[in-house]
């Protein structure tokens, strides 16, 4: 079994305050960690500046984690500059890239399969020995679309992972071998 804490809250997490945890304290219980959600990062549109995690905070906060022996899933936005920012600090990236459309994320609009295939393609041309996800809307009805396409490794799905049931399907659209 492979388990994952879905952050980490500061960079610089003081581990005498009960409120923030630390790679150091998570490192011996998990074995990936993800990084720069959309709900992390918090980008707002209107001003387009971020209002949590910036890319900077997100280079960071990678470092820190592999520093601990922590594997990441990075997640990226279609919002200009993150992958570039990302790529450009991190060339050498072999980890788990969860490509998130903010247009896409809790919206109960996915982008299709396809459309996601073909930037997982481009993001696989720099980063050569990483694996892309897809993340937004993923569904029972959808998921097997995404878990079919050559250059999508699986999905990251949100909302949906706390409800059994709604799990449940997106785990038996996997295509049985």
């Amino acid at each position: 079994m492979i388990i994952s804490a879905q952050n980490f809250d500061s960079v610089d997490a003081d581990p005498k305050k009960t409120s923030q945890i630390t790679p150091k304290m998570i490192g011996e219980f998990v074995d990936y960690v993800i990084l720069g959600h959309s709900e992390v990062r918090n980008f707002d549109k209107a001003s387009r500046k971020y209002l949590g995690d910036t890319p900077e905070i997100i280079n960071t906060k990678n470092k820190l984690a592999q520093d601990e022996g922590l594997e990441t899933i990075v997640c990226i936005s279609d919002i200009a500059g993150e992958l570039e920012s990302f790529y450009t600090a991190n060339p050498d990236y072999s980890g788990i890239i969860a490509y998130e459309p903010i247009s896409n994320v809790g919206t109960g609009v996915n982008l299709p399969a396809k459309d996601a295939n073909k930037k997982a393609k481009e993001i696989l041309k720099k980063f050569k020995n990483a694996k892309v996800i897809y993340g937004g809307s993923v569904k029972g009805e959808n998921a097997r679309d995404y878990f079919i396409q050559p250059y999508l490794s699986g999905v990251l799905v949100g909302n949906g992972s706390s409800d059994p049931e709604f799990f449940s399907k997106i785990i038996n659209a996997f295509p049985k071998e």
